[in-house]
């Protein structure tokens, strides 16, 4: 494997075997909290050192065709975001009202936690932590952590429980760009942006 010249190269740590992810609900899971283990004869990890696009070359030992190589692209942040420029665009999907998104009574309090590439370190840290866990499994219903382009998946949801499955039919079409908290109460769902400061805007909504 090897990263681009031409792009913002990164530092590489290989294990072989396995490695434990951190408590977490997964699309596609049953719900629950669970710690999942990825395994494989090898597992890569890059810690980006600036921010920027990273081209990730994959070779196959052995390889003979250039069909065998494997090519991706990944947008890495390293720090902070940038705040968002203001959208001028007039013909943007549509954005949520200040109402909130309604929908069928979903019977309770809930929680969704959308993450997807654009997310900082400080913001990842602060989904995975013990104290977001422990506040979402005392303080709701039920909550999910979803990896945005998994949900955005066709079928990845299929086993998901209905009333999820109701609250993405119905929040999708107006979600902003970047990872967004989606609190539900009852028949309404109002969307926020996902931060490093998710604890304190979870107490505030609830």
């Amino acid at each position: 494997m090897s990263c681009s010249q031409r792009l913002p190269c990164s530092l590489w740590q290989v294990l072989r075997g396995w490695w434990r992810s951190q408590p977490s609900r997964f699309a596609g899971g049953d719900g629950k909290t669970e710690t999942r283990m990825l395994l494989g004869n090898h597992l890569y990890f890059v810690d980006a050192v600036k921010s920027g696009t990273v081209e990730l070359i994959v070779i196959p030992v052995g390889a003979t065709e250039a069909e065998q190589i494997q090519r991706q692209l990944v947008e890495v942040q390293a720090g902070p975001r940038p705040p968002p420029q203001p959208d001028t665009d007039t013909d943007t999907e549509p954005k949520p009202e200040p109402d909130g998104i309604p929908v069928d009574d979903t019977g309770g309090f809930r929680v969704l936690l959308l993450l997807d590439e654009t997310a900082d370190p400080d913001t990842l840290t602060a989904v995975d932590s013990l104290r977001t866990v422990k506040w979402l499994d005392d303080n709701t219903d039920d909550w999910r952590r979803w990896d945005r382009s998994t949900a955005e998946t066709d079928g990845e949801l299929d086993k998901e429980e209905p009333v999820w499955r109701r609250i993405w039919q119905a929040a999708r079409p107006a979600l902003p760009e970047g990872p967004q908290l989606l609190i539900i109460q009852g028949k309404t769902i109002t969307v926020r942006p996902l931060t490093s400061q998710v604890v304190q805007e979870l107490e505030v909504s609830r």
